[in-house]
């Protein structure tokens, strides 16, 4: 009889650690998760950080100015002309809110003297893909980048879009003058 019980205890699966041991394991995978999320929640950047860095790096290559100062320390600000881009007025719906805005503006830029020939025949064979592309980032702006008091963004969107058209920065900064806009 003996033999028989130890046969069938032979026999019998066997458990493999029971309750104790499911809970170990689960503990341990969740430990395992855990560090993982926080490996990830600390050494992946947020949006607003990469938003962050793309601001500055754009702002970086797009800005950087040929800037030469003479004996006294003064920016010299004869190698650098306006450059007129023409007067703006946009109207555009906004299907999302059911309103109106519409934006009025003259758009100029400096430019390297250097360049400056070359720019104006260049803008003449590409004024109205200019005008478009200029309408395209307005049109595509909504009321608190039209509201900036510097339209910083705007102007850069839209000196980034004209220095592509041009195939080489021509244009060194953009500005705005007799600006408004009005929502209705």
């Amino acid at each position: 009889m003996a033999d028989e019980n130890q046969q069938e205890q032979e026999a019998a699966p066997r458990s493999s650690g029971g309750l104790m041991g499911k809970l170990i394991m689960t503990g341990f995978m969740g430990a395992v998760i855990l560090t993982e999320c926080l490996i990830a929640y600390f050494w992946i950047p947020s949006a607003d950080d990469i938003a962050a860095l793309a601001h500055k790096k754009m702002t970086d290559s797009m800005y950087k100015l040929k800037i030469e100062k003479d004996e006294s320390g003064l920016i010299d600000q004869k190698k650098f002309a306006e450059f007129d881009l023409g007067d703006f007025s946009i109207t555009s719906h906004q299907a999302a809110t059911n309103s109106a805005f519409r934006v009025d503006f003259k758009l100029f830029g400096t430019v390297d003297l250097e360049n400056e020939e070359e720019l104006e025949t260049q803008f003449k064979q590409i004024e109205q893909r200019f005008r478009e592309q200029v309408i395209f980032e307005i049109r595509n702006s909504d009321a608190t980048d039209l509201d900036d008091p510097g339209l910083g963004l705007i102007k850069r969107r839209i000196l980034e879009r004209v220095n592509r058209l041009f195939g080489e920065t021509l244009i060194e900064t953009v500005g705005v003058s007799n600006y408004s806009w009005v929502e209705q």
